[in-house]
């Protein structure tokens, strides 16, 4: 679609320096007549083959009126598809069910993904899984309100400084291109630890470009701890545009 898009930027922009009227062609027992028509008052004009620039530069016109109608409506119907579409793999379905319809394996296949660390997931959330702290619990709890398909702590494989790495974004989600986007929740920054080791994450997701806003979205807590539920909410209804 977006090829689709500047071509047809480009047709519009060659559609505003051609002239204006239309071409009209007789057919005549000793050839064609070529005239001039003012789209305004219906006049014909005849034209001189000698003219053969303002004769091609009208047929040009109206193969570009053409194509641009042609395009307008496949972009429109690409647009229309889009927005309709789901996505039908399993995980995604999966992520679409409420917490009562989910065993503990479908839990995990739908959002938690690996046993990282997994002795640290104190906090059980409706999605049938264990997360980290009270601020991911309430971010599940909202992109499953919402019905967002996501994948928690899935691992994916980057590069730093050339080798290949694990890491485990917070969040995963998988756009309607099959494109994936990410959401880190950045919480206790004020212990050394935990702010090395996220910063260290940050960077080599940068390094693999992933960046805000394009596919990374970040999240953080006051200094006091606490999580503004409206913020987490909007950064939801972010994502669920971006899918």
């Amino acid at each position: 679609m977006e090829n689709e898009e500047k071509l047809l930027r480009r047709y519009e922009n060659m559609l505003k320096r051609l002239p204006p009227g239309r071409l009209c062609i007789m057919k005549k027992e000793w050839g064609d007549e070529y005239y001039y028509v003012d789209e305004k008052t219906g006049k014909r004009i005849y034209i001189n083959k000698e003219n053969a620039q303002l004769i091609n530069d009208l047929k040009l016109k109206r193969f570009l009126q053409l194509a641009i109608r042609i395009l307008r409506r496949n972009i429109a119907l690409q647009k229309e598809v889009l927005e309709k579409y789901r996505l039908y793999a399993y995980d995604s379905i999966q992520g679409l069910l409420a917490a009562t319809y989910r065993s503990e394996i479908q839990a995990k296949a739908a959002g938690a993904s690996s046993t990282f660390r997994e002795e640290q997931k104190k906090h059980m959330t409706t999605a049938g899984f264990k997360v980290r702290s009270k601020s991911e619990a309430m971010i599940v709890e909202i992109l499953s309100s919402k019905e967002i398909p996501f994948q928690y702590e899935e691992p994916l494989t980057l590069y730093k400084d050339g080798n290949p790495v694990i890491v485990h974004p917070d969040f995963t989600f998988t756009n309607r291109h099959g494109e994936k986007i990410f959401w880190e929740h950045m919480g206790m920054m004020d212990v050394e630890e935990y702010r090395k080791r996220a910063l260290d994450k940050l960077a080599v997701f940068w390094e693999n470009g992933i960046v805000p806003p394009h596919n990374l979205l970040l999240s953080s807590e006051t200094g006091d701890g606490s999580l503004d539920v409206a913020t987490i909410a909007m950064i939801a209804d972010m994502v669920q545009k971006m899918l």
